[in-house]
């Protein structure tokens, strides 16, 4: 049953009326063999998407295997049914004693027993599945209607369709939404299907039902407004209306549509009825559980036989141990039929087939329920909990929706709806978790679920006295709900009430307020006490939570949330390798998880900590991304921060224009909402840009802005990691006296050992560079030869630093070691006018500075630049395909074509090469 267009037979070519721009698009993608892309194809209901699949698989016929998988809106509880649906024809045999691989897949798909695998274990599994099918003959993944395939499913495929380059698979995938998710913005090329022309529209109706009345045709048309499955539909239900639809009886869209679908189902037998109506209930693609459920529920003899009939009428697929309907829209038409009896007894009767106890058992049962159930709501609960375990968010949110539902109790149905509307805001839901507030406000007025719900949506003031209030505000409710025993929201409160604090620099009130609820909920565990102490004191308790850091991170079963919480943290101690590690490892779970509120914190702080180190080609798509995706779920500060970052490495890859122009934008619309962290970043990155173009004075009045209380850029914590840099540019433009004063001052407030490594560092040079003894060379070479991490920037400026004083004062050849180490640090790092800037010296010094032929790294796809620079620093394939969202075998596929570009063999020269240049 082909419901989204129709194939002209007069062409003999397979010609759908009005896409023969996207077929020819999609024929383009499938010819070449070994160009393997992700294609997807993106319009509403009904307007082609399932027509163009269906005639590029008969067109491919034996030239590709095909692989298909098809969302259904009943099965996004079920993890991992739409992989095991699309691996099935390609999955052998797993048992407890095979490849680690299959063993993965087993376990995911329940085949097998063992622990649950993380999903880039099963990516990639799935991928190695893949590309072997795919050995012998190419390989067309069909996914259809993504926006219902369950979440793991979605982000398995993600990983999937970002790994296709260079292989013999292309994959297309269709869906209704404009939302993002990883199998949307895995795909390489977006077909978007807009609704036919009128002409063409006639087109379809005229073939598709010729003996039609040119007037019934016209009304087609006029209510159809261009969708093929209006169209189609429409018109063979006028053709075969006895007696003729008249001028009154015409219905909107889709009321015609459902009518006209229903109709199809009278003249089925009512054993083939019985069936679609389970099958409209299921959330599996399983024959047996659906026969099964037939037999408890309708007593029926012989339910194949009315999943055959269904099947004779085109309305369902039927093969091997698998049912499903051949269009979703079905099933939307037969459950909106169904009286509420009726769904309630096929509700049990499925949860009896599958388990009563189990988690999808007790899903069913609460659909069955009617009334009040508070035991029921309880088991709900768990389920919630145990879906978040596992990664399944929206079944999750789904579940304490409905437990809700079945609860009397206000205190239990505010729990319920509190945490179901902080899943939504994750999941980048905002119209659910508005709906969910508004329920929420029906249950009375509560100040702590009010509060949170703002925290949760980014809409409360951050800055000023209204953040001052708020921190205080926060605090004292998590103290009232640890009394009542609800420690998930005492938790959650104090956690934004800290993060507040570090977001409102210098506030002793607020940072008293949070310490003092920290001191009385003496029940918060490792990760809550390393978040509260992180955020309000960074630099006084940076060794306490370095210490909660490392170890909850090691030996807790942390949350992807909690796991990002903690980068953040991370970060907010200096400790910028810990942060960038931690966001990583959020970064692939999150967006497994299909959290995309929370995920743009961690691509934006990741970005940050490695442009902390100078790390700039690497930062840069995470804050690219982490930008557009904050865009896209309104969280302005998140936004802002990232285009500060993404600002940050035009600077220092020599663009100084652009990124002042980045800035001026940061800051319009951080300035009016005193978002203090893209303010900082944009100072930064001001600084950055001035000291590329060798302006020190701007440099410095850039860097004292984080120094200056009056300031909107004012942050004494990232005021000290700039430290360094402030000092040296003090040095160039003649700022010594007032720099020296405002360090002594800084020093006063400081504990007497730092414990954060950015404090350490950046306190210990920037002493060296503004030691009283005019830049003697003893300072700064203790400086150097003290072990305070890897910090290649800053060592590179002192060693500029003493190396320019030292050929100035002739000592030429002491010099110049110091002078190639600076260049070839800054080059190392990519940052190409600090390079030159060591090279001059270096010709002053007269040594011919050091050249970098760019034309092999040139060569380069930014991606193949991408995956270089993480392999020459040491990661491994796993690593590097961890980080970027791929399979390891496909950064191996990428090292195969990289390595020759760069007239190399192996790992060992790569990492001997200098693969940050940016090319000229």
């Amino acid at each position: 049953m082909n419901l989204e267009g129709s194939v002209s037979p007069a062409s003999g070519r397979g010609r759908l009326i009005g896409r023969e721009a996207e077929q020819a698009s999609i024929a383009a993608a499938l010819v070449p063999p070994d160009r393997g892309l992700t294609m997807l194809i993106r319009g509403s209901a009904g307007i082609g998407k399932s027509a163009l699949i269906d005639e590029a698989v008969r067109q491919v016929g034996a030239s590709r295997q095909v692989l298909r998988v098809a969302g259904s809106p009943t099965e996004t509880a079920l993890a991992m049914a739409g992989l095991h649906q699309l691996m099935r024809p390609s999955l052998p045999a797993v048992d407890a004693d095979g490849p680690s691989s299959l063993r993965s897949l087993g376990v995911a798909f329940g085949l097998i027993a063992g622990h649950s695998p993380q999903l880039d274990m099963v990516a990639a599994a799935a991928m190695e599945l893949l590309a072997a099918a795919s050995a012998d003959r190419p390989l067309l993944v069909v996914a259809e209607d993504v926006q219902w395939l369950d979440p793991d499913t979605i982000s398995v495929l993600g990983v999937i369709g970002r790994g296709l380059h260079g292989t013999p698979i292309v994959m297309l995938a269709t869906t209704e939404e404009r939302t993002t998710n990883p199998v949307i913005d895995a795909a390489t090329r977006v077909l978007e299907l807009s609704a036919l022309a009128d002409a063409e529209s006639r087109a379809l109706v005229a073939m598709t039902a010729p003996g039609l009345d040119p007037v019934a045709q016209e009304r087609v048309v006029q209510v159809a407004q261009g969708n093929p499955l209006a169209l189609v539909e429409l018109s063979k239900a006028l053709a075969m209306a006895t007696p003729p639809i008249g001028e009154t009886d015409w219905l909107p869209l889709t009321g015609r549509l459902r009518n006209r679908l229903a109709a199809r189902l009278e003249p089925l037998p009512t054993l083939a009825r019985a069936a679609l109506d389970l099958l409209a209930l299921h959330d599996s693609e399983s024959l047996s559980e659906l026969l099964s459920a037939m037999t408890a529920g309708d007593g029926a003899a012989d339910g194949l036989a009315g999943l055959e009939s269904a099947a004779g009428a085109g309305l369902v697929d039927l093969s091997g141990n698998v049912v499903r309907f051949r269009h979703p829209l079905m099933r939307s038409v037969i459950y909106d039929l169904l009286p509420a009896s009726r769904r309630a007894a096929g509700h049990l009767a499925l949860g009896k087939a599958v388990g009563a106890t189990t988690d999808r058992g007790i899903l069913h049962r609460s659909q069955a329920a009617s009334g009040y159930d508070p035991p029921l709501a309880r088991e709900l609960e768990s389920v919630a909990e145990r879906s978040v375990g596992r990664n399944a968010v929206l079944p999750a949110l789904n579940a304490l929706r409905r437990a809700a539902d079945l609860t009397p109790s206000v205190p239990d149905r505010r729990r319920f709806l509190l945490r179901a509307a902080a899943l939504a805001y994750e999941l980048g839901r905002r119209d659910v978790a508005e709906h969910l507030r508004a329920q929420l406000s029906r249950l009375g007025d509560d100040e702590a679920s009010r509060l949170l719900l703002d925290e949760f949506d980014a809409a409360a003031d951050a800055g000023g006295h209204i953040g001052q209030s708020r921190v205080m505000t926060l605090s004292n409710l998590a103290r009232q709900a640890h009394e009542r025993g609800d420690r998930w929201l005492a938790d959650v409160l104090l956690r934004s009430a800290a993060y507040r604090c570090w977001n409102l620099p210098g506030s002793a009130t607020a940072n008293n307020a949070v310490t003092a609820a920290v001191t009385e909920l003496d029940a918060l565990n490792e990760l809550q006490r390393a978040t509260v102490l992180g955020y309000t004191d960074p630099v006084g308790n940076a060794g306490t939570v370095h210490g909660l850091l490392r170890h909850a991170a090691a030996t807790a079963d942390v949350d992807s949330v909690a796991l990002q919480d903690l980068g953040q943290v991370a970060f907010a101690i200096g400790d910028f390798e810990l942060a960038d590690r931690l966001c990583a490892e959020s970064t692939v779970r999150l967006r497994a998880e299909g959290r995309i509120q929370v995920l743009p914190r961690a691509l934006v702080v990741g970005a940050w900590a490695q442009l902390r180190s100078g790390q700039w080609p690497t930062a840069l798509p995470l804050a690219e991304e982490g930008r557009r995706l904050a865009d896209q779920t309104g969280l302005a500060d998140w936004s802002a921060a990232g285009q500060a970052a993404v600002a940050m490495a035009a600077a220092l890859r020599g663009e100084p224009t652009v990124a002042r122009d980045l800035a001026a934008q940061v800051e319009r619309v951080a300035l009016p909402q005193r978002m203090t962290m893209a303010v900082v970043g944009s100072a930064l990155a001001r600084a950055a840009a001035a000291a590329g173009e060798g302006d020190f004075t701007r440099t410095w009045e850039q860097l004292v802005r984080m120094h200056t209380e009056a300031d909107a850029a004012y942050h004494p914590v990232q005021a000290l990691w700039s430290l360094a840099s402030l000092a040296y540019a003090a040095l160039q433009c003649g700022r010594l006296a007032q720099t020296r004063e405002l360090t002594q001052r800084l020093m006063q407030r400081l504990p007497s050992t730092p414990a954060g490594p950015a404090v350490r560092m950046n306190v210990l040079y920037a002493g060296a560079l503004l030691a009283d003894d005019d830049m003697g060379e003893e300072p700064i070479r203790q400086a150097l030869d003290l072990d305070v991490g890897a910090w290649p920037f800053e060592r590179s400026l002192l060693q500029l630093a003493l190396g320019a004083s030292l050929r100035r004062r002739q000592r030429i050849r002491q010099s110049r070691a110091l002078l190639l180490l600076a260049h070839d640090g800054f080059d190392g790092l990519g940052i190409r006018q600090w390079a030159d800037r060591a090279g001059q010296e270096l010709r002053a010094a007269g040594v011919p500075g050091p050249a970098t032929d760019a034309t092999a790294w040139g060569s380069l796809t930014p991606q193949e630049q991408q995956i270089a620079r993480m392999v020459a620093h040491g990661l491994s394939n796993r690593e590097v395909g961890h980080r970027l969202g791929l399979s390891h075998r496909t950064i191996g596929s990428h090292l195969y074509r990289i390595y020759p570009k760069l007239g190399i063999t192996s790992r060992a020269q790569l990492s001997a090469l200098n693969l940050n240049l940016s090319p000229p």
